[in-house]
Parts: structure tokens; C-alpha cells; sequence
């Protein structure tokens, strides 16, 4: 059956299989903490572990703060630059935020970039692209032609953003949040053309305008060639999780949302197909789709 045998430092090693400590913590002699990966680094962990520690190279993080944060002290404390002995350079970031998913992060990445280059001085600037800019679909071998010719180095362009094979997109009905899902829809059909990932789906995530979002979201998935796959309706019961930091299955096991939840999980791990979207490449379009359904309602 398997035991667990502690040790010293609070450390506590499992002598058994997987399907043992699986039965372990269903008993409940086991509850887990946090959660932990043995998958394989992403991406951008290998890329940025790459051009790290290279003489004279500044890698500049098109994403959010988070991930060079984390793999910058990585890399330096307990990877390749301490024990090869060379020197960690510099990370640049454009600390893309909110805002940047639906206006684009083009003009943050070229600040950045003469940013780095009027700091540091390097001999080369390596954009690193991160799940992030892929998402908002930002040129970035375009972005770097661009702003080579505004400083005295070379800017490369180093596509190394991960993303599973399906694709799940989550909207309100409200304008703004449908025109951020049709940006992520361009970045997808971009991305599905050069492998496996595609969209499976839109999950609609309700604002409180139940009515016309259970006609607005379908026609939008009608437009991108994809269904809907779930309506998730505004409740208080999802509210009070927020607020107490616990999830709808846990908090309310027996509620409506719970069951919504469930049927959500259900349909995603049944789901097999996934298609290249077709966004509405014209503003126009998109607005008239959403009036014609104002005045409807």
C-alpha cells in the first residue's frame, strides 16, 4: 500500500507508486499544500536559459514581469552563470499589463528596446516572446527590424512562447471583453498555421446581461467557426469563493454553479476538436455584429 517515512528538514518521502499515493490522499492521509509539475521546462524557460550568460547579449522579456523575475534569479543563483563563471546581463521586460492584450504592445517593446540599448551598450538585444505577446499577437521580427535601425546593435527576434494544443476562450458580453477575445482569436489563427494549437471553444463567463449575451456570444462563436462551449452565469455563489479564496466545487458542492462547473470540466475533457478561428479582421464588423444584437434584446 505505501508508506510515508519522514525526514529530517520536515521533508516526508513516499515509498510507493503513484496509484498508491493517489489512494493515500483520497483517504485523506494525504492533504496536499500546493501543487507541484514534473512536465518539462516551456519555451521561454529554455530560451531565456540560453541567452543568458551569453557576453554582451541583452535578453529583453516581451511579457509581464513574473517570468523574468523568477528565471533571472534562477539562472544566476542555480544555473549557468555561477557555475560557468560568467556574469548574468541584464533582463529587460516591457511589463505588459492589462491593457496591452487588447491595444497591443508594440509601442512599449520599442521603448524597451532603446531603453536597453541606451543603459547597457550590448552588442546584440534578444526579444524573448512570451506566452503573453503571443496572445496579443505582436509582430516581433517586424518590431525588431524596426527599432535596429533607431540604435547601433543588432535586435533579434526570438519566438519563444508556449501554448497548449487547445485553446479555450473566456469572455463576457460585454464590447471591450469580446473585441480582447477576437485579438486572442488573430493570435491563435496565426499560431495554429505554424502547428498544432487551435481553438476549441469560447466559455462565456456572464457579466449579469444574461439575455443578450445568450445571443451575442453565440453569434461571435458563429463568426470565429467555433462553438460555444459553456455559459457560466454571474451568481453570488461564485462571488462569495472569490471573496473567501476557496472554489464553487469545495464552497458549495451542491449548488447549481457546482454542477456548472462539473459540466464545464466535462465537456472540456470529452472536447477532441479544434479548429483555425476566423476573427473579424474589421472593427466595423465586429461593432455591427454587436448592435444588431442590442437592438434585438
Amino acid at each position: 500500500m505505501g508508506e510515508f517515512v519522514k525526514q529530517e528538514n520536515d521533508f516526508i518521502v513516499f515509498h510507493g507508486n503513484l496509484q498508491q499515493l493517489m489512494e493515500k490522499v483520497e483517504m485523506g492521509e494525504m492533504i496536499p499544500k500546493f501543487q507541484a509539475s514534473h512536465s518539462p521546462m516551456c519555451k521561454f524557460f529554455t530560451a531565456y536559459y540560453v541567452i543568458s550568460g551569453i557576453r554582451h547579449v541583452v535578453p529583453l522579456v516581451h511579457g509581464p514581469t513574473g517570468c523574468p523575475l523568477y528565471m533571472s534569479d534562477f539562472v544566476r543563483t542555480r544555473e549557468c552563470c555561477e557555475i560557468r563563471g560568467v556574469p548574468l546581463e541584464p533582463t529587460g521586460c516591457t511589463s505588459l499589463d492589462e491593457s496591452h492584450v487588447i491595444y497591443g504592445g508594440k509601442g512599449k517593446l520599442l521603448e524597451a528596446i532603446k531603453e536597453a540599448y541606451a543603459k547597457y551598450h550590448p552588442d546584440r538585444i534578444v526579444i524573448l516572446s512570451s506566452c503573453c505577446s503571443g496572445i496579443i499577437g505582436d509582430d516581433v521580427e517586424s518590431i525588431a527590424r524596426e527599432a535596429e535601425k533607431l540604435v547601433g546593435c543588432r535586435v533579434l527576434a526570438l519566438r519563444s512562447e508556449g501554448f497548449a494544443e487547445e485553446i479555450y476562450l473566456v469572455c463576457s458580453g460585454g464590447f471591450m471583453s469580446i473585441y480582447a477575445a477576437n485579438n486572442i482569436a488573430r493570435a491563435v489563427q496565426r499560431l495554429a498555421k505554424r502547428g498544432d494549437t487551435g481553438l476549441a471553444g469560447i466559455i462565456c463567463n456572464s457579466n449579469g446581461n444574461e439575455a443578450f449575451e445568450h445571443a451575442v456570444i453565440p453569434a461571435f462563436a458563429k463568426k470565429l467557426g467555433t462553438p460555444l462551449v459553456q455559459f457560466v452565469p454571474r451568481s453570488p455563489v461564485i462571488q462569495a469563493c472569490e471573496l473567501e479564496g476557496r472554489p464553487v466545487v469545495e464552497y458549495a458542492p451542491d449548488s447549481l454553479e457546482t454542477e456548472i462547473f462539473r459540466n464545464l470540466a466535462k465537456a472540456i475533457m470529452e472536447h477532441d476538436s479544434r479548429v483555425i478561428p476566423t476573427p473579424v479582421s474589421d472593427l466595423a464588423e465586429l461593432e455591427m455584429m454587436y448592435r444588431q444584437h442590442l437592438v434585438k434584446i
